[in-house]
């Protein structure tokens, strides 16, 4: 494990090194631009995130407003249609003066007949105090258009208490109005003062209907479908009458109390307009209702509390209000992520490009060396072979050799230098082939041990020029591979000339057997050497075309880089692959790892 650590460890020192060459390498103008992307990107996101958070905050302000708008703009129009009713036949008119029953029954039949929310009135009923403590209760039947006594209801106690006021009173399903006893009228010239209360026009509300028929089309309306809406009756909150939505809304964005008659409507209606100019006159609301006593707090509230903000208003119904993502706060913060992660993978595109940037110089300048030195090793290496047969060529052409051993030495000297300029045309043309996918190897069973023969006798000058020597170790009988002849044979003559030319002492070791591993159909074929090793930070380097060690530019060992390259695409050809192990002052080996040819039991 510490060995892993340790190699991972030096990889990544490696690529940092590399980076820094990079760098290094790099022109001024493209450092400087890379430096200021480098701090720009930072400081932008920076920015960015602060500006998406002023952002944020505004967006929940906004939507925190238009929430709080639309449910006024829902509880007006919702109490604007209980207000009309209220002022229709409850309230006393010609200035408070006392009414009949028949004209108070017939105020409610104009209402009913005229207004399209009807169905929002239950009952009509008036209650009479007949001296003796205990109110009377009268309802109105439309159908014989007279008042028939009924029974209080347990839930209206408060208008059957003597002393009860309030300028708009209400009970758990109820609104009332009231009555003005006729003896209790001030004389015109006397100052007003409140009148005797000696009943109540009472309107009893049909909740359910105003839940199920008169907010849906508001709830459209207003909050459409970016909100889910559930309604429930002040009286029983856990009682729901109207929901959006199946589930229950545990912690809405915002909750209301609506369904009640209000004196600011009434003005609001019945104000007129003098084109935006002069005072409006006194409201005709307070001015029919001039001997009640105008508290400025209604007679009913909730006594529960719901949450640290304002206090509901009363009313009828409860209206909750939550966004559909689950809050307002889910909703922002959610856009608020989105944003963030949008202009994050912006600012990576734009880190990206300048990596990307970075990366394209560094290639070009990697290339651009890559093609000097090209340029430089072919030279080099095209350059000894032409001026040997050159001189070869003019000593024979001027008669400088005459006996016959100096002719055959002759010949043999030009043979070997056509042989190695022959040697890199055809490395530089089998690279570019196979890069290209114009060379198509013919896969076919070749025996391993003709192979083997074949690239020792090719490789055999560069082992004899380095006077090394070789040491073969064929487990017998070898297996056929799939291969292509030519191909393997030059793959295994590579290896074996690298091993001569970089091993600086100790035999070269040439050896070929199965694959040890169960159920592996591979033949290995590994070349090893006793040299200097390969440096850590070259290992990934290795199979590049052109690339060359440290060590063999400091010795000027000739070579153009190309050897390894070969090997490697001509391996994976073959679906094989190669491994390499080397250790720095000990030596390096490379093993073949090759499917076996399928023979027939």
């Amino acid at each position: 494990m510490a060995v892993e650590k340790s190699s991972k460890t030096s990889v990544w020192l490696d690529r940092l090194r590399d980076a820094m060459d990079g760098f290094r390498g790099q022109s001024r103008p493209t450092l400087l631009v890379i430096a200021v992307a480098f701090v720009l990107i930072p400081a932008l996101a920076v920015l960015q995130y602060r500006w998406i958070g002023q952002v944020s905050t505004a967006e929940r302000e906004r939507m925190n407003t238009t929430l709080r708008r639309a449910m006024m703009q829902m509880r007006n129009d919702a109490d604007r249609a209980v207000t009309r009713a209220y002022e229709a036949f409850l309230l006393e008119t010609r200035g408070g003066s006392p009414e009949s029953l028949e004209e108070r029954a017939s105020r409610y039949d104009a209402w009913a007949e005229s207004t399209p929310t009807r169905n929002l009135v239950k009952r009509f009923l008036i209650s009479e105090d007949n001296g003796s403590g205990e109110p009377k209760l009268l309802a109105y039947a439309p159908d014989n258009m007279e008042f028939v006594p009924a029974e209080w209801p347990a839930e209206w106690k408060e208008f059957r208490e003597p002393g009860f006021r309030g300028l708009m009173p209400r009970a758990a399903n109820a609104i009332a109005a009231r009555r003005i006893c006729p003896d209790a009228q001030p004389d015109r010239n006397e100052p007003r003062r409140p009148g005797r209360t000696c009943g109540w026009a009472i309107a009893e509300l049909n909740v359910e209907y105003a839940a199920t028929h008169l907010l849906p089309p508001l709830v459209e309306r207003y909050f459409g479908t970016d909100y889910y809406v559930e309604v429930a009756a002040e009286s029983a909150p856990d009682k729901i009458l109207f929901s959006s939505h199946a589930a229950r809304l545990e912690t809405p964005d915002l909750r209301e109390s609506m369904l009640m008659p209000r004196p600011d409507l009434l003005w609001r209606d019945q104000r007129p307009r003098q084109n935006g100019k002069g005072r409006p006159p006194e409201p005709n609301f307070y001015a029919r209702s001039q001997s009640l006593p105008p508290p400025p707090v209604p007679a009913f509230r909730p006594s529960e509390k719901r949450g640290n903000g304002p206090q509901p208003r009363p009313g009828l119904l409860e209206v909750r209000v939550k966004h559909h993502s689950g809050s307002v706060e889910a909703s922002v913060e959610r856009t608020r992520r989105l944003n963030l992660l949008v202009s994050l993978a912006i600012l990576g595109v734009l880190a990206g490009c300048v990596v990307l940037l970075h990366r394209s110089a560094s290639r070009e300048r990697k290339l651009a060396q890559l093609q000097m030195d090209f340029i430089a090793g072919v030279s080099h290496e095209l350059r000894t072979p032409l001026s040997a047969a050159k001189a070869l060529s003019e000593n024979l052409a001027d008669g400088l050799v005459h006996s016959d051993p100096q002719v055959r030495y002759y010949g043999r000297l030009l043979r070997d230098q056509s042989q190695n300029l022959a040697e890199v045309v055809e490395q530089i043309l089998r690279l570019a082939g196979i890069q290209s996918g114009r060379v198509n190897l013919h896969l076919q069973p070749v025996p391993l041990a003709e192979v083997l023969d074949r690239a020792v006798e090719a490789a055999g000058p560069d082992i004899e020029q380095a006077h090394r020597r070789l040491e073969r170790d064929a487990q017998e009988p070898l297996p056929a591979v799939m291969a292509d002849a030519a191909s393997l044979t030059q793959c295994i003559r590579n290896l074996l000339s690298n091993a001569a030319k970089y091993g600086d002492r100790g035999a070269i070791k040439l050896c070929a057997r199965r694959s040890p591993e169960p159920n592996s159909n591979q033949v290995w074929i590994s070349v090893e050497d006793q040299g200097p090793g390969i440096e850590p930070r070259e290992m990934r380097h290795l199979f590049k075309p052109f690339f060359r060690g440290r060590r063999a530019i400091d010795a000027q060992i000739h070579g153009l880089g190309l050897g390894l390259a070969l090997v490697k695409r001509i391996v994976d050809a073959h679906s094989g692959n190669v491994e390499v192990l080397s250790k720095p002052g000990v030596g390096s080996r490379f093993t073949l790892r090759l499917p076996a040819a399928q023979t027939a039991d």
